[in-house]
């Protein structure tokens, strides 16, 4: 069963949705006559879904909403009302609410609609809040596995270097070389399920690119580099971690790159689009790969970083490739599409 809080100033219209809705044996029905009564019931009965009119004295139907959302609390809301202007309805679905109903003429057919949109509302819910316990269980098994095989390499290297020491046999040793080879690479990829982790995890934002920038590269020990960011204003859309593409970007110049002398960052506004871009002196990336370096497992460590950035430039649709001239150094470009940058002047 399905429990419903109705709130209607009209006692006439909550009666008549109660009988409807219950009579199909999947609802129950708690009706209030005012935003302030719904919000008290609200708080000592067990509601699943909310339906609420739209004009109501004192406090009418998206105010409410805007107070339920506002506590955080992300129930299913269904505006039920008589008013259609298509700003209401905006306003509404903007605001938070699930679905927007206009009441109609013919009480059986906009009380089944009704109906049915409580349950669509409900299962989304539902999957949301099973979606979210099985991502939690996830990321603590997740968390638990890397900190146990950690500790497990931490033993490992510890004894090879133990073994590293007492052995002088040139066979044994390169054995023992190999073997810390691969406890770096494990020790990498691990570092890499955490990153990877976060990704989408918080909801996307407007990030200022220079400062994001900085952050990203003051983690770096940047050998001596001429550094250059024309990004002045601009700010993307994109998801938290845009940090980390930055991160990746640079240090790609630091280890492979080691001939470069210069790191640049800006932006062209191409069409609807903005290229933000960033460029390196060093020897370039060779035609063959420039697809390939996104490639997961690709290249001389564990390959996973430009991977990474792709990923997480994706969640907010922005796109990276490499387009630079073999030779003269490689360059990065993101396309930002329209809607998802702005360039605001410093006060």
């Amino acid at each position: 069963m399905i429990s419903i809080l109705h709130v209607d100033d009209e006692r006439a219209l909550l009666e008549i949705t109660k009988l409807f809705l219950e009579s199909s044996g999947d609802f129950i029905v708690h009706s209030a006559g005012s935003a302030q009564e719904g919000l008290a019931m609200l708080a000592k009965t067990g509601i699943d879904a909310i339906v609420s009119d739209y004009q109501m004295p004192e406090t009418d139907g998206i105010a409410f909403l805007k107070i339920i959302r506002a506590s955080g609390n992300t129930i299913p809301f269904i505006i039920f009302t008589g008013k259609g202007r298509e700003e209401i309805a905006i306003d509404a679905l903007n605001s938070g609410a699930d679905f927007y109903l206009r009441k109609g003429s013919d009480p059986q057919s906009q009380f089944s609609e009704l109906g049915d949109k409580i349950r669509q509302a409900v299962r989304r819910k539902q999957r949301e809040e099973s979606l979210q316990r099985m991502n939690k269980k996830l990321r603590i098994l997740s968390s638990t596995t890397r900190h146990d095989i950690n500790n497990k390499l931490t033993i490992l290297s510890g004894y090879s270097g133990l073994m590293k020491e007492m052995v002088t046999d040139e066979k044994i040793q390169s054995f023992i070389s190999i073997q810390e080879n691969a406890i770096t690479d494990i020790t990498k990829i691990l570092k890499f399920t955490k990153e990877y982790e976060q990704v989408g995890v918080e909801v996307p934002a407007w990030l200022k690119v220079d400062s994001v920038f900085s952050s990203a590269i003051s983690q770096i020990q940047i050998k001596p580099l001429m550094l250059s960011d024309t990004t002045g204003g601009l700010q993307i859309y994109a998801d938290a971690m845009l940090e980390r593409v930055f991160y990746h970007l640079a240090e790609n110049v630091v280890y492979h790159a080691q001939s470069a002398t210069a790191l640049r960052t800006g932006y062209t506004i191409a069409g609807e689009d903005c290229i933000l871009w960033i460029e390196d002196d060093g020897p370039g990336i060779p035609p063959e790969d420039k697809e390939k370096i996104f490639q997961r497992g690709f290249g001389k460590n564990t390959g996973l970083g430009l991977y990474l950035s792709r990923e997480i430039l994706a969640i907010t649709d922005l796109e990276i490739h490499e387009t630079g001239e073999f030779g003269t150094g490689a360059r990065f470009e993101i396309r930002v599409p329209r809607g998802k940058y702005r360039v605001v002047k410093d006060q």
